[in-house]
C-alpha cells in the first residue's frame, strides 16, 4: 500500500501562514494588564516603580553567577506573588529570546578579551571561542533576561493609569526645573498603549494579505521582504489614523497639558501603605545583599 501523501493547496498554505501570524501576535503580552488581585496588583504604583529602577540598577551592576542566582531566586519569588501563569509570563520572551541567541553567538565569537591569558577552544580567522567569551556572554544574556522579565512583570501588574501616576508623583520635583513632566509621562504612556494595539492591528492586516495569496514564508529573502511590505506599509498609515483620532479626541475633550495653572484631576488618589514601604524595605535589602555578593563572590 503507497504511503499517504501530504495534501498541498494554496487554501491550505493560506491557513497555515494565518495561524504562524496569529502565533505570532498572541506570543507578544508585553504592554497587558491583567488585574487578578494579586500582592503586587494592589502594591503603590510609586513603591513598583522605585523597586523596579533599583532592582534593574543591581542587576545591571553584577557580574557573579552567584549573585545572578539570588536574583533569579528573586524573580521565582515575584513571579510567585504576582499569582501570575508561568507560561504566560514566559510566552512574551519566545520572540525575544530568539533574538538573544543570535546576539550571544555573536558575543561569543567576536569577544576580545582585556588580558592576556585566554584558553581558547576554538580559533579560525576573526572568529574566536574562548571560556572567557562563554562565561561573559552567558552573564551579559542573563542579566538581560532577567531586566526583560521584569520589565514584563511591571506592565503585567500594574495599569497604564496607575503607572503614568506613579511616574508623574515621582518625577515631580523636576518642575521646578522647567520640565515639562506631565507632558513626557503623557508621552510614554500613550507609546505603551499602542503596543497592543499594533499587535492587533498586524494580526488583521495578516489574515486580510493571507487570504489574498500572498505567502510570507515562501521565497527568497527579497521575495520576503516584498511580502512584508505588504504589513508594514498599512500599518503605518493605520497608526498614523488611530494618532490624529487620538489627538482629535483629546482636543474635543479640553485637554491643555501645557496651559498655565492648568492640572488634571485623578478618580483614584494614590495612597502609600505598609505594604508599599516593605517592599521598598525588601528591595533595598535585596541590592544590599546582591553587591555584597558580587564583591564576595569568587565566581
Amino acid at each position: 500500500m503507497p504511503p499517504a501523501r501530504r495534501l498541498s493547496s494554496p487554501l491550505l498554505d493560506t491557513r497555515q501562514q494565518v495561524v504562524t501570524m496569529i502565533e505570532i501576535s498572541r506570543h507578544i503580552s508585553f504592554g497587558q494588564y491583567v488585574d487578578n488581585g494579586s500582592r503586587l496588583t494592589r502594591l503603590d504604583p510609586r513603591a513598583k516603580i522605585l523597586c523596579f529602577a533599583l532592582a534593574v540598577a543591581a542587576f545591571t551592576y553584577i557580574s557573579q553567577f552567584a549573585a545572578l542566582a539570588l536574583c533569579l531566586f528573586f524573580c521565582l519569588f515575584l513571579q510567585w506573588l504576582s499569582r501570575l501563569p508561568l507560561r504566560y509570563v514566559l510566552q512574551g520572551m519566545r520572540m525575544f529570546i530568539s533574538f538573544l541567541v543570535i546576539l550571544y553567538a555573536f558575543q561569543v565569537l567576536f569577544y576580545t578579551s582585556s588580558t592576556q591569558a585566554t584558553s581558547v577552544i576554538w580559533h579560525w580567522g576573526v572568529l574566536t571561542i574562548s571560556w572567557e567569551g562563554l562565561i561573559h556572554s552567558t552573564q551579559v544574556d542573563l542579566r538581560v533576561i532577567f531586566l526583560y522579565y521584569l520589565t514584563s512583570l511591571l506592565m503585567l501588574t500594574t495599569s497604564l493609569v496607575d503607572l503614568a501616576d506613579g511616574a508623574e508623583a515621582l518625577l515631580r520635583p523636576l518642575r521646578r526645573l522647567g520640565l515639562p513632566v506631565h507632558e513626557l509621562v503623557m508621552v510614554f504612556v500613550i507609546a505603551l498603549k499602542f503596543v497592543p494595539l499594533l499587535i492587533t492591528e498586524v494580526e488583521r492586516l495578516s489574515i486580510a494579505q493571507a487570504t489574498r495569496g500572498v505567502r510570507f514564508g515562501r521565497g527568497n529573502p527579497w521575495q520576503r521582504i516584498r511580502a512584508l511590505s505588504g504589513i508594514i506599509v498599512p500599518l503605518f498609515m493605520s497608526g498614523l489614523q488611530r494618532v490624529e483620532m487620538l489627538s482629535t479626541a483629546m482636543e474635543a475633550r479640553c485637554y491643555r497639558a501645557g496651559y498655565r495653572g492648568w492640572r488634571r484631576s485623578k478618580l483614584h488618589a494614590l495612597q502609600w501603605t505598609g505594604a508599599d514601604s516593605l517592599a521598598l524595605a525588601c528591595c533595598l535589602l535585596l541590592c544590599g545583599l546582591l553587591v555584597a555578593l558580587n564583591f564576595v563572590s569568587p565566581f
